[in-house]
């Protein structure tokens, strides 16, 4: 199983965008700061599956702050 994880995305989504370009895995964590970002490249993906947790920064309702998954049997 591989996993793309980023995070402190801060309006920089042309960043992001290159990264999921790179990257074919299906499971992407966000791990804060970007929140809106994370949810404008989640709906364009709807073949992946995002994990969204809100940053320190993050005004948005609706995700969780901090998050625990489990995969494939292991737990992230």
């Amino acid at each position: 199983m591989q996993i793309v994880v980023v995070a402190d995305v801060h309006g920089n989504d042309f960043a992001l965008w290159q990264v999921l370009e790179a990257e074919s895995s299906q499971h992407v964590f966000c791990l804060g700061d970007g929140v809106r970002e994370y949810e404008t490249v989640a709906d364009a993906n709807p073949d992946r599956t995002f994990h969204i947790v809100c940053g320190n920064c993050d005004w948005v309702g609706g995700h969780p702050t901090i998050g625990i998954d489990v995969l494939d049997g292991k737990r992230l």
